[in-house]
């Protein structure tokens, strides 16, 4: 490290640092070297000039920037900015980050945010961060996923680029969120062995959630048939949650389309709203995107299901417009149905762009 350089933070991998001068020369070769990596995402300080504009705007009270420099190689990785920032009664910023090309897909970048939200919530007091992301910059919508930050909203035209008004994914992180984010870093998801059948429906049963031996087994069968796919959550040497990935829905416009659907997620009460449903969800995804362009899910309708309805709405799952449906048949206006488990809606989401 060097001695002129003021420490931010530190992780096992990088530092932060607070940018300045000494770093133009470095930084400006990284940028141009990583222009077709940026072009569509970002437009970084390419010369002297823009650098040196680049520090004045971070220097000002409602701005804050930091670099991410490598431990091992003392090498400039990436950069993120904390934005407009706003004091009183927000206490909030906007975030923004990008790395350079010779570092990325390496979990700098990762490690690097994680390190930046504590240093905002901890020693900038500030309440919340937001980031907007261009929808089919997938790489990036994961990364903040992964770092506990939750979908609001999506921004059509948000923001100009290149000359372009472009649309954007709203996701944000509060400071009491922050807890629920460091839980979920000590969370590991495996797929479904035997030898997890027996503890898991006994810890499950300890946790008000009793399920059978049996529905396990029939899983496990399953996926040796290569029908599903079974992952479970745990928490040090607690399972916590589960989901289930089924190629062949059931439900016939699923099943026409060849859409995958999810059909079992479930998260015991203790450890909900803790980014547990999402990362499962989020591992889903990605095993579904090997087959498929869309990914579904059908949830029941009465209170027992508030939770999940929000957590999927809020990751960019949408109805599929074809109504509700009882036992996967259609319910007409004006019949009568039971409301109990077998009466859904369904939603589907686009996991080539992040987007419903």
């Amino acid at each position: 490290m060097n001695e002129n350089e003021i420490l931010l933070g530190t992780g096992h991998n990088i530092s932060l640092v607070a940018p300045s001068v000494q770093y133009m020369n470095e930084f400006i070769k990284q940028a141009n070297a990583s222009q077709k990596l940026h072009a569509n995402w970002t437009q970084p300080p390419l010369n002297k000039e823009d650098f040196l504009s680049y520090l004045d705007r971070i220097n000002k009270d409602n701005q804050c920037g930091v670099f991410i420099k490598s431990r091992k190689t003392n090498e400039l990785i990436g950069v993120i900015n904390l934005n407009e920032i706003v004091r009183g009664a927000f206490e909030s910023a906007y975030l923004g980050y990008y790395i350079f090309s010779e570092f990325e897909k390496q979990g700098f970048m990762s490690e690097a945010l994680n390190l930046l939200i504590d240093y905002a919530f901890d020693c900038l007091q500030l309440h919340r961060l937001e980031a907007n992301i261009q929808p089919n910059n997938i790489n990036s919508l994961r990364l903040v996923e992964q770092c506990g930050f939750v979908r609001e909203g999506y921004s059509k035209k948000y923001l100009r680029i290149e000359g372009q008004w472009q649309d954007h994914v709203r996701y944000a992180i509060t400071k009491d969120m922050l807890h629920s984010s460091k839980i979920s870093s000590h969370l590991t998801i495996s797929p479904l062995l035997e030898e997890d059948i027996t503890p898991l429906v006994q810890q499950f049963s300890q946790g008000g959630v009793h399920k059978t031996a049996s529905l396990f087994n029939k899983y496990l069968d399953d996926h040796m048939k290569g029908e599903r796919l079974v992952w479970l959550a745990k928490i040090k040497n607690q399972y916590v949650g589960y989901i289930t990935l089924v190629w062949n829905s059931l439900y016939p416009p699923f099943f026409e389309k060849k859409i995958p659907e999810i059909n079992d997620l479930n998260v015991l009460e203790q450890f909900q709203k803790q980014g547990v449903g999402a990362q499962l969800l989020l591992t889903a995804e990605k095993a579904a995107l090997t087959r498929s362009l869309t990914i579904g899910i059908g949830f029941g309708l009465y209170k027992d299901y508030g939770k999940a309805q929000r957590l999927y709405f809020s990751l960019g799952y949408r109805p599929d417009g074809n109504g509700i449906t009882y036992h996967y048949k259609p319910v007409a206006p004006g019949s009568r149905v039971v409301v109990d488990d077998d009466l859904c809606l369904w939603l589907t989401k686009n996991i080539s762009r992040g987007t419903a």
